[in-house]
């Protein structure tokens, strides 16, 4: 059903079970995890600034903020204690975190965290039970912050919308009051239309521009293969929405027509495996669907041409069911961030806590090429312009360090590698404000 490859994976860590992990066209680059190995892992954001990458990822207790900068060698920056036990959800705004909880001890409260003095440190600016006790997911667009299921002075709202004008002192702007649409378990919005997971009842469209008056747009109900409507995500032209059903027999990802959301149309339905459960999925840019996929992990598909959806890359994070999908649906791969510049992929599993990954459909960035590739004796590259206290290490399919170059500054160059076997390195590449990784195949 899926092939190993074994030059795929980057490091040693895990070695005896990611011996065992399945793949396609995607590398392990690295994971982490918090030394208690009995925590249990849910969603996982990303963020970037002043040219480094992090991993923000929820246990039952806390959030984590992780470099993920050397994907490679991910550093813990910070550990933040949640005030109850859950599942927790967070999203950015400016330098700002914003993490809520649900389930477990429902005793929660919003927690904002400052990102400005990153990598040395997160600090906590506030942290309130006013506003939430438990929320399940959240979502940020256009200034304002979404809590979905929310509970609120001892009531459950469908959904509450909050102002972020002062992004310290988050404000309520107005509440869903839909009977229809009472339940809610995630949100994509985008240009001040939401497109509300309302659980058994399908997916619900609505206008949030003015919170205090929201107007339903339309809705999704009896699709092929409607079941517990868990999470959507909008193309970047507004075009396709791709929607999960998380059913525990399975229920293949459906794409619709949203050119029109007062009219959506079905266009196709597409699955990693049959029994496998989707969880999680997001939309890069037009053409990419990327799928937390549970027990199958993390999915890629190319959905430009809804006749012809093709798989284009997998990495499963949950080997220990092998090719089974019995006894449940609920472990493996929670979620996946698939937007950080350097284009690499950073998921969350429930029990491995933290996955960096390569992504196969990244482009090559014009700033950093390598050429041959593939090559024979030597590897040449060249920069878009110079980069000062430059240093390029080259890595093996095991994560070992095999050779390295620096200059103070440069623009082209090149090395031997002549003397090193045939098969795929990693060139990791590093400067003043500069950091790229490309992957270079010997041929002999």
């Amino acid at each position: 059903m899926k092939r190993t490859f074994l030059f795929s994976f980057f490091l040693l860590l895990h070695s005896v079970l990611f011996a065992q992990q399945q793949s396609e066209n995607m590398h392990l680059l690295s994971t982490w995890r918090d030394p208690d190995h009995s925590l249990t892992y849910n969603d996982i954001w990303g963020y970037a600034a002043n040219g480094r990458e992090y991993a923000i990822i929820g246990s039952r207790f806390a959030t984590y903020f992780i470099d993920v900068t050397d994907p490679f060698q991910p550093k813990l920056i910070s550990r933040q204690q949640g005030r109850g036990e859950g599942q927790r959800d967070f999203k950015t705004f400016g330098h700002y975190a914003y993490g809520m909880a649900d389930g477990g001890s429902n005793d929660h409260s919003l927690q904002i965290f400052d990102l400005q003095y990153l990598p040395e440190k997160v600090v906590k600016v506030y942290d309130s039970d006013v506003l939430t006790t438990s929320s399940h997911t959240c979502f940020i667009e256009n200034g304002k912050l979404y809590l979905v299921s929310n509970t609120r002075a001892t009531e459950r709202h469908s959904l509450d919308i909050l102002s972020l004008e002062d992004p310290v002192r988050p404000k309520l702007m107005g509440t869903l009051q839909d009977t229809t649409f009472w339940r809610s378990h995630a949100l994509f919005v985008k240009n001040d239309t939401a497109y509300l997971s309302a659980a058994w009842e399908g997916l619900a469209v609505y206008d949030v521009k003015n919170p205090a008056a929201i107007k339903f747009i339309s809705s999704l109900r009896n699709y092929p293969g409607a079941g517990y409507n868990h999470s959507a995500w909008l193309s970047e032209d507004s075009k396709k929405l791709i929607v999960t059903d998380e059913m525990p027999d399975g229920q293949p990802v459906k794409l619709f027509d949203f050119t029109n959301p007062a009219a959506p149309l079905y266009r196709a339905s597409f699955e990693s495996n049959p029994g496998a459960t989707p969880h999680n999925c997001f939309i890069v840019g037009n053409d990419l669907a990327v799928v937390a996929y549970y027990k199958d992990g993390l999915q890629l598909f190319d959905i430009s041409d809804a006749s012809n959806i093709r798989r284009v890359g997998y990495f499963d994070t949950f080997p220990d069911n092998g090719n089974s999908y019995e006894n449940g649906a609920w472990d493996g791969n929670w979620g996946v961030y698939p937007f950080l510049p350097s284009g690499n992929l950073i998921a969350s599993d429930m029990k491995y806590g933290l996955f960096v990954l390569s992504n196969p459909t990244k482009k090559a960035h014009n700033n950093f090429t390598v050429f041959p590739n593939p090559g024979t004796n030597k590897v040449n590259f060249r920069l878009k312009a110079p980069v000062k206290n430059f240093e390029l290490t080259m890595y093996d399919a095991l994560g070992r360090k095999v050779k390295s170059f620096q200059k103070t500054e440069v623009l082209e160059a090149g090395f031997e590698v002549s003397d090193l076997a045939r098969g795929f390195y990693i060139l990791k590449a590093t400067g003043e404000n500069f950091s790229e990784t490309s992957r270079f195949l010997i041929q002999k």
